[in-house]
C-alpha cells in the first residue's frame, strides 16, 4: 500500500514563513527559521546519544519550551513520541515503558526522580553531548504514528492510543474548518502538551504556520497579560 505523502511541516513553515513567530514561552520567542535550527541540533544530539535506536522515543516533560523543542526533533528523526505524564506514580509510568518499548525516556531536569536509572535521561545530560550532522526528514507519511498517548478510556488498565500525522493533519483541517483561520491568529497552550489537547495545539501550530504561545499552566492573572 502507498503512503499517503505529507510535508514535514516545520520544514514547511522555516521556508514560506522563516520570520514569523512560531512559540513564544514569554522568555524567549522562536522565528520558524530559529525553531528548525534547534530543532536539527537536537536531533543531532539524540543521534549522538544513541536514542535514536529504536522507533520510539518516550519523553517526560511540563509545558516547557525544551520539552516542547525535544518532541519536534523525534519527530522530525522519523520516531514516535510516547507521551509520559508527569503525574503518574514510578508503577505506572514503568508498565506504560515496558507496553510502549522506547529506546529512551527523555525527563525534564525538575520532573526527575531518584528512582529513574537505566533506560531514562535528563534533559540536561542529552544537552551536554556534541551534535551529530543529521538531517530531518523531508516528509510524514499520514500513517506513521506520530504520537502515543496513554488512557484507559472507561475500564482496565490505561491502553496506548496511536496517533498518526493523517489523524493530527486531519484534525487541524477540521478545527480550521470549525473555527476558521486567519494569518494573524495566534493560540494559546495552557493545557499539558503531553496530553491531547496540548499536543495538538502544537501540531496545528505547524501546519497552519501559527504563532503558539505556550504557558505552563492556566493562571487567570497572567493569561490576562498575554
Amino acid at each position: 500500500k502507498r503512503l499517503k505523502q505529507l510535508d514535514n511541516w516545520i520544514l514547511k513553515q522555516a521556508y514560506l514563513v522563516p520570520n514569523r513567530i512560531a512559540v513564544d514561552d514569554g522568555k524567549t520567542q522562536l522565528t520558524f527559521a530559529k525553531l528548525k535550527q534547534e530543532v536539527i541540533k537536537l536531533s543531532g544530539q539524540l543521534k549522538t546519544a544513541d536514542v535514536l535506536n529504536g522507533q520510539r522515543v518516550a519523553i517526560m516533560t511540563s509545558n516547557s519550551l525544551s520539552g516542547y523543542l525535544l518532541a519536534l526533533a523525534i519527530l522530525g528523526s522519523n520516531r514516535s513520541i510516547v507521551w509520559i505524564n508527569w503525574r503518574l506514580s514510578d508503577e505506572e509510568i514503568e508498565r506504560q515503558l515496558k507496553d510502549s518499548n522506547p529506546s529512551m525516556c527523555l525527563v525534564e531536569d525538575k520532573l526527575w526522580r531518584d528512582s529513574f536509572q537505566k533506560g531514562f535521561m535528563k534533559f540536561s545530560s542529552l544537552m551536554r553531548v556534541p551534535a551529530a550532522n543529521y538531517q530531518l526528514v523531508s516528509e510524514f507519511h499520514d500513517e506513521d504514528v506520530a504520537s502515543i498517548m496513554y488512557t484507559s478510556g472507561t475500564t482496565g488498565r490505561p491502553k496506548g492510543v496511536m496517533q498518526t500525522f493523517g489523524n493530527h493533519f486531519a484534525s487541524a483541517v477540521s478545527s480550521s474548518l470549525n473555527l476558521g483561520l486567519s494569518a494573524e491568529d495566534e493560540w494559546l497552550c495552557a493545557v499539558p502538551i503531553f496530553h491531547i489537547s496540548g499536543f495538538s495545539i502544537m501540531m496545528r501550530g505547524l501546519i497552519y504556520g501559527m504563532t503558539i504561545r505556550l504557558v505552563s499552566h492556566f493562571q487567570p492573572d497572567n493569561i490576562d497579560q498575554i
